[in-house]
């Protein structure tokens, strides 16, 4: 993923007008802005960069040093369970976000140097860069934020040590629960510790960034080839090559997105082997019309008969005809019809199990009755961030639910045009786009698991 996609994707979108503008930076690369124009761009985004990293440092201070005095007392005769979750959810919440802030905009800044000497043949990179890393301290937001990290870690475990005793950070990090919000900055921070510098990191940070180039050159290298083909040879090109293209396109993608995600290599719609069976029908046949042409599928008396007259071929051992591509049609939405129902049902049962685990969390958050402990309060934290992460993947699955179907229906509807396209003498595409519409994961009402996911969150 190049880097200007995964800012946006990361970025705290209550946060994103402080972020580095990437995005400018590159327009300024490509107005071939000088040096000096350069560096003050540059200096400019660091400062406001600064600014808000200077605040929200304060802040998160502010809140690990209330966090503290509440936890002074371990009865917390003076602080109510539900005052210190709340307190400390903030705080953990606000320290993530702050270090992937100066996390990420320290590697947009480097970047963007990088990319302006690689393009304009500088070399501002070097001694300007680490001129940068001494003047700003959010690129030393490792160093920065070390203390804030323990200091969260060793309250969200429960009881690592005693009165008057030492926590290791090995310690501590064992004693972590599964769904610690902060998990992956202390990663990265034992990393840094083990390489001893920012070195590694940076290096990771570039053989990635020269993947990312390799690949824009040869996207742009394609799309240099068809613009040309498209120029030179446009009256020469017909309709069917074009939509050829387009299915091939589709294809190619469709392929990349069955693979991408292993669980649904088997129960995506077999897009490849329908098109290919379609093309060799196709080409026997040899766009000839001389087959009985039928109207609708519906209305046909004998559809076996009139697909008889079909063009034949040989899959496995066996003839295979155009009644017998549209039975393996037919198959294929049948298994996707199947599938998407089981993982809807799926989804509706974790949310209402997960529901009334947070019903049940908010309740006990809510009964004065109850101990008001330090260690009660890190359980009812604990629990939250387990319910937390459940709600987001919940949220998650959904999404990729409702991604799954559009590419199905996508794949089914090309595969119609294309059939209509290289078979007109038996159109299909109006049949069955109303059947396709009329399947139930088509036409479902999801709103209810809107509604729970909303209701989690409102509870939490």
């Amino acid at each position: 993923m190049k880097f200007g996609h995964l800012l946006e994707q990361a970025m705290r979108q209550d946060w994103a007008a402080n972020y580095v503008n990437y995005k400018r930076a590159k327009d300024q690369i490509k107005a071939k802005a000088d040096v000096p124009t350069y560096k003050e761009f540059i200096e400019n985004e660091c400062a406001k960069v600064e600014r808000f990293y200077n605040q929200k440092m304060a802040e998160v201070e502010k809140q690990s040093a209330q966090l503290t005095q509440m936890m002074s007392d371990k009865k917390t005769s003076h602080s109510s369970v539900s005052a210190l979750v709340k307190v400390s959810w903030t705080h953990t919440e606000d320290l993530r976000g702050l270090y992937d802030f100066c996390k990420l905009c320290s590697e947009g800044i480097r970047k963007s140097l990088k990319k302006y000497d690689k393009v304009l043949k500088k070399e501002l990179q070097k001694g300007y860069f680490e001129n940068l890393k001494t003047n700003y301290a959010f690129f030393r937001y490792r160093d920065n934020l070390t203390d804030l990290l323990q200091t969260c870690a060793v309250f969200w475990n429960d009881g690592v040590a005693g009165e008057g005793q030492t926590i290791s950070s090995a310690d501590i990090r064992d004693s972590l629960p599964a769904t610690f919000p902060l998990a992956s900055q202390m990663e990265d921070q034992e990393k840094r510790a083990e390489s001893g510098s920012q070195g590694e990191t940076e290096t990771e940070a570039e053989d990635e960034e020269v993947v990312e180039d390799e690949e824009e050159k040869a996207y742009k290298k394609s799309k240099k080839k068809k613009s040309e083909k498209s120029e030179i040879a446009m009256s020469e090109i017909s309709q069917e090559e074009v939509e050829a293209d387009v299915d091939m396109e589709f294809q190619r993608n469709f392929t990349k997105q069955r693979m991408s995600k292993p669980q649904w290599r088997s129960q995506l719609a077999d897009y490849k082997t329908l098109s290919s069976l379609l093309k060799e029908l196709a080409a026997v046949a040899g766009n000839s019309n001389a087959f009985v042409s039928i109207t609708s599928l519906s209305m046909a008396e004998h559809p076996d008969q009139a697909y008889g007259a079909s063009p034949e071929i040989v899959v496995d051992g066996k003839p295979f005809k155009e009644v017998d591509w549209f039975k393996l049609f037919d198959r294929e939405i049948d298994i996707v019809t199947k599938q998407t129902n089981r993982e809807i049902t799926r989804e509706r049962n974790d949310l209402s199990r997960l529901r009334d685990a947070c019903e049940q969390w908010s309740a006990e958050m809510k009964d004065t009755t109850a101990e008001q402990t330090g260690v009660r309060a890190r359980n009812m934290l604990t629990r939250l961030s387990d319910l937390e992460a459940k709600a987001r993947q919940c949220g998650h699955d959904f999404l990729d639910l409702e991604k799954f179907v559009n590419l199905n229906y996508q794949a089914f509807e090309k595969l119609l045009k294309s059939h209509d396209r290289l078979m007109p003498a038996t159109p299909c595409h109006q049949f069955y786009m109303a059947k396709l519409r009329n399947q139930e994961w088509i036409r479902n009402d999801f709103s209810d698991i809107f509604v729970a996911l909303s209701d989690c969150h409102s509870l939490l």
